[in-house]
């Protein structure tokens, strides 16, 4: 994965995580917040019925769920706040299938319970979860080794309840599952989008487009541009000429090759793009004016001692290029323009040099 490509990667899963961080900041909210409520309310009604040890069990959930919430909002960690809330949940549907619940109603909160700890996890910790508590459920109420909870229930019912989970269950992570792989798959759709709108297709370089949009603020640089950073613009000379002669597709050639040998002298933190037909961008960083036209100065040293070729034709380039320095004061279109001007008096001078002031 060439530069230019993790950039534009990193970029667009920042943009794709924030949304999916809004949304599982509200799902998290309204599943504890909504469950709070309720197991509230159950509690308070175990308590009528001097039910102490379920209303312990449930007002302890909700104090703890509550609590993944207020750790949340202070980590900002979706996975281990879905991950807690999955084991509050399904301890929660162990304590009802082991107590029964109220009036023994307790397994039929299961369903929703468990599909809520599925939902709410990635895949695999959905997986996990559930076949976690389906081998305890089985454990449980179907053998023999269950004791006392396999007394509390029917065979028939523990078998009707272990199998209808098992089918929710099954739903529920074949949902989870495909959530995941569409997800992954509008990832890689907007990643093939973005590289579509930020990359010249000839030169595999940035493009304007993506200068514009990730390195001007409004009509200035962006403030970290503004320290001590320069401008190159970059013009074949007698580019016009190669397509005269040899054809557009020589044309072509000729850009990508000028395009190569323009990244061999980028360093680190450089930034170079396709500006237009046959100029190109760099803006060099942590390059004041003398250090920029110096490193100017070998990018115009590269192309003149390389050698093209096409279709067995063998030719020589030359580049002119303009300098011009990145100030916080001045605007964007002021400091192009006056490398603009420094190229077009390069290319009137005598061309295959450096103007910079």
């Amino acid at each position: 994965m060439s530069q230019s490509d993790l950039f534009i990667h990193s970029k667009t899963l920042k943009k794709l995580d924030a949304i999916n961080e809004r949304n599982q900041f509200i799902l998290i909210n309204v599943l504890t917040f909504g469950g709070a409520i309720f197991l509230v309310i159950f509690g308070t009604n175990s308590v009528i019925e001097n039910n102490y040890w379920l209303a312990s069990s449930i007002f302890f959930t909700a104090t703890f769920g509550l609590g993944n919430v207020v750790a949340y909002y202070y980590h900002r960690n979706y996975s281990m706040a879905a991950t807690v809330l999955g084991f509050i949940v399904v301890a929660l549907c162990l304590y009802l299938v082991i107590s029964g619940g109220r009036n023994f109603t307790g397994p039929l909160w299961v369903f929703p319970l468990i599909a809520v700890a599925i939902i709410i996890n990635r895949f695999k910790q959905g997986l996990l979860f559930t076949v976690g508590f389906l081998f305890v459920c089985c454990y449980l109420l179907i053998t023999a080794e269950g004791g006392l909870v396999n007394n509390m229930y029917t065979f028939d019912s523990s078998i009707r309840f272990t199998v209808s989970l098992l089918i929710l269950s099954a739903f529920c992570i074949t949902l989870g599952y495909l959530k995941e792989k569409t997800l992954n798959t509008l990832k890689s759709l907007q990643l093939t989008l973005e590289h579509s709108a930020n990359i010249d297709p000839l030169t595999q370089l940035y493009n304007r487009h993506f200068i514009i949009e990730n390195f001007l603020n409004g009509n200035y640089f962006n403030e970290e541009l503004c320290h001590e950073s320069s401008v190159l613009l970059i013009d074949i000379d007698n580019f016009k000429s190669i397509n005269d002669k040899y054809g557009h597709q020589a044309g072509d050639v000729a850009l990508q090759n000028i395009a190569k040998q323009l990244k061999k002298g980028v360093r680190s933190g450089d930034i170079i793009c396709r500006w237009g037909g046959e100029e190109f961008l760099i803006i060099l960083a942590n390059a004041p004016l003398e250090v920029a036209h110096k490193r100017a100065d070998q990018f115009r040293k590269i192309i003149e001692s390389s050698t093209f070729a096409y279709n067995e034709i063998h030719y020589q380039l030359t580049v002119s290029i303009g300098v011009s320095q990145i100030e916080k004061s001045t605007s964007a279109i002021s400091i192009l323009n006056n490398a603009d001007q420094k190229l077009y008096q390069a290319k009137h001078s005598g061309k295959n040099q450096v103007c910079w002031s």
